[in-house]
């Protein structure tokens, strides 16, 4: 029997637990101002791992307005730390704002800036030991990019840590073969498989891929 993705998804938002109300104000606000944010499966997914995972240090590449930080940060441990990069101006203020506003312990620290040139960086202090790795690695930035932020997340992410990238169906135009896809659209399409395949077939990690939310690529680091 093939099931109604629909009807489960229906099914499982109607038993979900609410959200705190700093995360549900939050996330109102983007919604409002039609900034992207994480769907309520990926959501789910991403705070189970988490809580599962217990990671002390967390790094996110593509901050947003700070929900996904916050939405982490509620899982983690006390000690934990989580360093987010973003380099939108205004998605820098909101979430500047939200962590002044939620963030009491200042347990998060936003890098402001290009991504790919702050994980040089950050790469440069992890090689020399001025920066410790990390237990667990969000990305959810400029999906043409994610080859590359693969590239310094294998190397920052400490074995028996997870990586999880979001957004990797892109609306389920993964799926299809590139001549499905709009001319604008294959160079990132290109780019998304690839990594995907590079993922599946490294033997360093073990990886699975999940349709929550618009698609999750999550891989542990064996």
């Amino acid at each position: 029997m093939c099931m109604d993705a629909e009807r489960f998804d229906t099914f499982v938002l109607a038993m979900r637990k609410d959200l705190p109300a700093h995360l549900r104000e939050i996330e109102e606000e983007a919604i409002r101002d039609h900034v992207p944010i994480l769907r309520p499966a990926g959501r789910d997914l991403l705070s189970f791992l988490v809580r599962m995972k217990q990671p002390e240090r967390i790094l996110e590449i593509g901050t947003g307005t700070g929900f996904s930080a916050l939405l982490m940060q509620v899982a983690q441990p006390e000690t934990g730390i989580i360093v987010t990069m973003e380099k939108d101006p205004e998605r820098i203020r909101a979430a500047e704002e939200h962590f002044q506003k939620y963030d009491q312990k200042q347990r998060i620290r936003l890098v402001t800036g290009d991504a790919a040139g702050n994980l040089d960086a950050l790469l440069a202090a992890f090689r020399d030991g001025r920066e410790a790795g990390f237990d667990l690695i969000f990305i959810d930035a400029a999906k043409g990019q994610y080859p590359v932020y693969l590239a310094a997340a294998k190397e920052l992410l400490v074995p028996g840590g997870l990586m999880v990238f979001d957004n990797v169906l892109q609306e389920e135009t993964l799926l299809s073969s590139r001549y499905q896809v709009a001319r604008r659209e294959r160079t990132i399409h290109a780019r998304m498989r690839e990594m995907v395949k590079e993922l599946m077939e490294d033997e360093t990690f073990q990886t699975f891929l999940t349709e929550a939310g618009d698609g999750m690529c999550v891989s542990y680091k064996i």
